[in-house]
């Protein structure tokens, strides 16, 4: 798991998560105001630039991005949208 700061809010992030069962990687975001943006929630994957862009569930705490299989987690999380924008680094 790795996080990265939200730029522009006081205290946000997103998150990247990891699942060895499945070998994939998810962009998880806790549940803040204004993040009604879906597509904004993204898991890349840096080497090839495959990504999955989306909201695929939510909840009051959390919002999940599409699964993403990288058997070697190179992966990032990304937020692009409202309040701030955010990543972390490829892990």
């Amino acid at each position: 798991m790795a996080s990265g700061p939200m730029w522009g809010t006081s205290g946000s992030y997103v998150e990247l998560r990891w699942s060895p069962t499945c070998r994939a990687n998810w962009a998880r975001l806790p549940a803040v105001s204004g993040t009604n943006e879906p597509q904004a929630l993204v898991a890349y994957q840096c080497p090839t630039g495959y990504q999955q862009v989306g909201v695929s569930a939510s909840n009051s705490t959390w919002s999940w991005s599409r699964m993403i299989y990288s058997a070697y987690k190179s992966v990032r999380a990304i937020w692009n949208g409202r309040p701030g924008r955010g990543a972390t680094a490829c892990v």
